[in-house]
């Protein structure tokens, strides 16, 4: 995601991932402006809801990382809901 102005802004919200329906996921999401960490889960499986709950600097700019658990290439789904 691109640098966007944010005005300090609190962003809360659910994810829940939606597929692979096997194994587990370490996600990190991290904004990349203020240098911290977002949002940090281990172990992380199907249908299992993960709140968040970020305030950002006056801009942010996230990116977020996942490994799977299983030695396998898939693509990650992921459902969030946010609201500010």
């Amino acid at each position: 995601m691109p640098k966007k102005t944010t005005f300090k802004v609190t962003i809360t919200g659910t994810g829940i991932v939606c597929a692979p329906a096997r194994g587990t996921w370490n996600l990190t999401v991290v904004d990349l402006v203020a240098r911290k960490v977002v949002f940090e889960g281990q172990n992380i499986g199907v249908n299992e809801p993960v709140d968040f709950s970020y305030k950002t600097a006056f801009s942010a700019q996230l990116e977020a990382y996942a490994d799977w658990s299983e030695n396998a290439d898939t693509t990650l789904q992921l459902r969030i809901v946010a609201s500010i």
